[in-house]
């Protein structure tokens, strides 16, 4: 993420289970040495995320997310690292830049 961040891309994290306001000892620790600018990344909502996202990577498995391929516009590509579309979604932004007879696949199969 930091890699990103420092070459320019723009990047919003939405995760229902992090409240940065209540870390406390090693958690908050790590968290400002690792991740200094995570406080500005992050986004109250899901659907915050997704209006303002060219690509969308989803990471967990929260119920939370399973709506996502649904919420999705044509143009957004999205990235399932989790397998919650049971391995398969295809955006048209994605089959524009995959090989015609390509298809998507999610990594966790």
């Amino acid at each position: 993420m930091e890699a990103l961040v420092g070459k320019g891309y723009q990047v919003s994290i939405y995760d229902e289970k992090v409240e940065l306001s209540r870390l406390t000892g090693a958690n908050k620790s790590f968290l400002e040495r690792e991740l200094p600018h995570i406080a500005t990344l992050m986004r109250d909502s899901l659907s915050e995320v997704l209006a303002q996202s060219e690509v969308v990577v989803i990471g967990n498995a929260s119920a939370s997310f399973q709506a996502v391929p649904e919420m999705l516009r044509d143009e957004q590509i999205f990235i399932d690292l989790v397998g919650i579309t049971g391995g398969y979604h295809r955006t048209p932004a994605l089959a524009a830049i995959l090989p015609q007879t390509g298809a998507y696949e999610s990594v966790l199969q």
